[in-house]
């Protein structure tokens, strides 16, 4: 006996309160829809419905295991979602380090396809690049970078911010909070900060050690791409400002030109779409 389909028939019964109306509801015949109701009730050992000249009406019992019958019936629906998530890997972006909080956020609760979740992994642009011609996947890089071979999106800017403290120290030095930026978009934004009379060199570095650095005195001014997700006691006696438009740091979806997953072709539509509705300011 197949449970879940006669407990179908029976909410369709319930629900049209007539035999005939709840048969046709459904697609099938009268007489073998009152043949699945009787064979329940014999399964489960009660009366299910009060016949009537008029239609069908719920007895006590049958309102009982009406109510029982919709939690189990939800309750498989969750387990078919489960069992379909669990035979879909996560499909994993590898994002760069620089890219902002809220883009991250942004990313990761993006709907691809049913059953599939996307993780994000922090990952260098260069390596980035070098995986996804290898073994294929998708991510978000620091542009400009070399793409030969490569489907890439269109260039989404994000602003960057400045850390000031607010007694300058005596020998200038500055850097860029990312431990690893590609060399072509490093150039790149040291030529638009130069453009804005921002002399460098601008030295990337990680987070930590240039918030301790700006406090000591030995850090002229630190940049951030997007505005910096910390705690106010972090930025004390710090200013935080952002730069003028003109600078920036890009950002673009790359994946393999010959990339024949599904999944990753879902992605890539989702995640494109996103990048023109992310916060410019980070």
């Amino acid at each position: 006996m197949d449970l879940l389909r006669h407990l179908e028939l029976f909410e369709a019964v319930a629900d049209e309160e007539h035999f005939g109306r709840a048969a046709q509801s459904v697609g099938m015949a009268q007489p073998p829809m009152s043949q699945a109701i009787r064979r329940l009730e014999r399964e489960l050992g009660c009366s299910l419905f009060q016949r009537t000249p008029r239609g069908a009406q719920l007895t006590d019992a049958g309102r009982r295991v009406l109510r029982e019958a919709m939690r189990v019936r939800d309750d498989v629906d969750r387990l078919r979602t489960v069992a379909r998530s669990a035979t879909r890997a996560p499909l994993e972006l590898l994002v760069d380090p620089g890219c902002p909080q809220e883009w991250a956020s942004r990313f990761a609760t993006t709907p691809i396809a049913p059953g599939a979740d996307i993780h994000l992994r922090p990952c260098p642009t260069a390596e980035t690049v070098t995986l996804i011609r290898e073994q294929g996947g998708i991510g978000l890089v620091l542009a400009p970078v070399r793409t030969e071979g490569l489907r890439v999106s269109q260039v989404t800017t994000c602003r960057l911010w400045e850390l000031v403290p607010d007694a300058s120290p005596q020998a200038p030095r500055h850097a860029l909070l990312h431990e690893n930026p590609p060399a072509p978009a490093l150039r790149a934004l040291t030529a638009d900060l130069r453009a804005q009379g921002m002399l460098g060199p601008f030295d990337a570095e990680a987070q930590i050690s240039v918030v301790a650095d700006l406090h000591a005195g030995k850090l002229t001014r630190a940049l951030s791409i997007g505005r910096p997700p910390w705690h106010d006691s972090w930025t004390a006696d710090l200013t935080l400002r952002p730069l003028p438009e003109p600078v920036s740091a890009r950002f673009q979806l790359v994946a393999r030109r010959d990339e024949r997953s599904r999944v990753i072709h879902e992605a890539w539509d989702a995640l494109h779409a996103v990048l023109d509705t992310l916060p410019q300011d980070g």
